[in-house]
């Protein structure tokens, strides 16, 4: 049977072949990859807006002044007194929460460097279709 074309015929008996026929398959996926110069690193590196710390400086300053205040009447429960106290103490940590929401909502709402790179980077990764490469490589062990 050497150098014999088979075609179209049953075979029922084992052939010794001197090569490997055996492939293996390569599955890849690959996407365009985002463009990022350093300019735009350091945006995602220093984070959100500076609007927000303000924010949450104010937040935090309300809720010590509303821990103060609630340490103030426990105070006075304990102690069996009269609890007083000044009409600041309860407008503070009001304002200060007030002032929080107003900045933080204001903030969150005008576009900033980071918000723009973030946005460049999601557009870009939706607009570039993932691609699948299958890749049929020859499987060479004896």
């Amino acid at each position: 049977m050497k150098d014999e074309i088979i075609s179209n015929q049953v075979i029922n008996e084992s052939l010794q072949l001197s090569l490997n026929v055996k492939t293996e398959a390569k599955i890849s996926s690959t996407q365009e990859d985002f463009a990022l110069c350093e300019a735009d690193y350091l945006r995602l590196r220093d984070g959100k807006s500076k609007g927000i710390g303000v924010a949450l400086t104010f937040f935090l300053t309300s809720i010590g002044f509303g821990i103060s205040f609630i340490s103030k009447y426990v105070a006075s429960v304990v102690g069996n007194e009269l609890f007083a106290y000044e009409p600041w103490e309860w407008i503070a940590p009001v304002i200060a929460g007030s002032a929080s929401l107003v900045i933080y909502l204001f903030y969150a709402a005008i576009p900033n460097e980071h918000k723009k790179v973030m946005k460049a980077i999601e557009s870009h990764f939706k607009s570039a279709p993932r691609r699948r490469h299958v890749v049929e490589v020859e499987n060479n062990e004896n």
